[in-house]
């Protein structure tokens, strides 16, 4: 048994699709290519609000799909209830929350923000601090 319990470290949906399509480690590229002399210090390393709107451009400029979990299960549910022929009853419903699920990816990068930069940050200092380390 470990000496302190940690608890799991869960991404959202969103900000997992842009790890698997490696946005992140892109932009760190990027971050490093253009600021190859920088001396950071891994501790306090944090992204500027320019650096994050350069983000933004990468992940708007990639024009990414994504589908939230939720908005999937919205679809699903619609096709219940036209199977169980009950989806007139509920349209208005239905449509109320279609209204709130129905974001688009530059509202998603503010909205998680602050889990898309600890993950931007973490693949910056691993390019500035560990590249020694690494095959």
């Amino acid at each position: 048994m470990p000496d302190i319990e940690t608890k799991a470290e869960q991404l959202s949906p969103f900000a997992f699709t842009l790890f698997v399509k490696n946005l992140y480690s892109d932009f760190g590229d990027r971050y490093y290519a253009k600021n190859p002399s920088q001396k950071i210090d891994p501790a306090t390393f944090a992204l500027t609000d320019a650096d994050y709107a350069d983000f933004k451009s990468l992940v708007l400029d990639r024009k990414i799909d994504y589908r939230s979990p939720s908005r999937a299960a919205l679809e699903s549910l619609r096709k219940k209830l036209a199977e169980e022929q009950l989806a007139e009853g509920c349209k208005a419903a239905l449509q109320q929350v279609e209204g709130v699920l129905n974001e688009d990816i530059e509202s998603l990068l503010e909205r998680y923000r602050t889990e898309c930069e600890r993950l931007i940050c973490s693949d910056v200092v691993l390019r500035y601090c560990y590249g020694d380390g690494l095959i």
